[in-house]
């Protein structure tokens, strides 16, 4: 009897060892999400991959970048990225912007802008599929058109190879996450002017998911330029709210894991309308809010410097309307953040002072 015991014990054990998480199209982000980020540039190697692996990042820390995912049709960049789902919006670059088409089955990117340059992707690059789970692989091409600064005109093609190459544990300076699936992509493009092949690229990224949490916990990527390495970066979430091991308490109103909470700042930023951009005298920020609400604003220069802020802003049942001025503030590009019960709002403004 007891080795009948002990022998259903030990398959239980073996069970729980080989639970293989698997991603849904939960994990897409949605309008308002804010990725919090550390960025560790010179980043160690992602690692074997395989079954109940275990990545330990514990010892390397770095710079905090907030980037923000805006919906379409509002964000200004929609337009230029027909059929996309979001754009994420860079909170330390104010010429980086990444278009997504979001569905049941897929996540793509469908544009990019880079200092004033859009890549436009009449064939999206699928960068997920759903449902994916160890093992699952797939190969998609992707085709995108740009004009340089310098305006001439590229075609980029290529293709991205996509693999979940392993689950298990993930070890950050801040928090430990458990069961997540470890999904490599590598991505090789040529970009093509009359028809001749120009430039080379390849990026080779590891990326590890909860499937329970939207959008990515960590990414390593390595970037090359015809066969030279030109860059190396981990990108890691120090959120834990996102799929933490020690969950913030539900209670807290400034927990953004508090369903209410996320659901409120989702129809502030969706409903956020800041007109006109660029400004010259007055800045209006417009949009829809429940009662009681506090808003906190603040405006800095691209270097961090704050020139403006304004708190204890409460909120009125339906459309509100705050006017900022402009004066004594030079020409230039500007970061505004709205800061709510359940988490900041990202915007960049460009003032742009008309001569006397």
């Amino acid at each position: 009897m007891k080795n009948t015991m002990l022998s259903i014990l030990l398959l239980g054990v073996a069970t729980t060892s080989v639970a293989q998480p698997t991603l849904t199209n939960q994990c897409n982000p949605v309008a308002g999400d804010i990725q919090r980020l550390k960025l560790v540039t010179g980043a160690p190697a992602p690692g074997a991959g395989g079954a109940n692996a275990t990545w330990d990042y514990s010892g390397f820390s770095g710079t905090d970048e907030d980037n923000t995912f805006m919906p379409c049709p509002a964000q200004a960049l929609c337009s230029m990225f027909p059929g996309s789902s979001l754009v994420l919006e860079s909170g330390t670059s104010t010429g980086m912007a990444t278009a997504y088409i979001t569905s049941q089955n897929s996540l793509s990117v469908n544009g990019l802008s880079v200092n004033g340059v859009n890549y436009v992707y009449r064939n999206p690059m699928e960068i997920l599929r759903y449902p994916f789970t160890f093992n699952d692989s797939y190969r998609d091409s992707f085709v995108c058109d740009y004009t340089s600064a310098s305006n001439v005109a590229f075609t980029r093609e290529g293709a991205i190879e996509v693999e979940a190459d392993g689950y298990g544990t993930l070890i950050l300076p801040h928090d430990t996450f458990t069961n997540l699936l470890r999904v490599k992509s590598e991505e090789v493009s040529t970009d093509f002017i009359f028809g001749y092949a120009s430039f080379f690229y390849q990026t080779i990224s590891y990326y590890w998911y909860d499937p329970n949490t939207r959008d990515l916990i960590a990414r390593h990527a390595t970037y090359y330029i015809s066969g030279q390495l030109s860059g190396e970066v981990l990108s890691y979430t120090r959120d834990t709210s996102s799929g933490s091991s020690n969950p913030p308490d539900p209670s807290d109103p400034s927990d953004p894991s508090d369903p209410s909470a996320i659901s409120d700042m989702t129809d502030i930023s969706t409903t956020l309308c800041a007109f006109p951009n660029p400004v010259t005298d007055r800045l209006q920020l417009r949009f829809s809010a429940e009662a009681g609400k506090n808003i906190r604003i603040q405006l800095s220069d691209m270097t961090g410097r704050i020139v403006h802020t304004a708190g204890d802003i409460r909120t009125v049942s339906g459309q509100n309307e705050i006017r900022l001025g402009t004066d004594g503030l030079a020409s230039g590009m500007y970061l505004l953040k709205i800061g709510t019960d359940s988490g900041i709002i990202n915007r960049k403004i460009e003032i742009r002072k008309t001569a006397k």
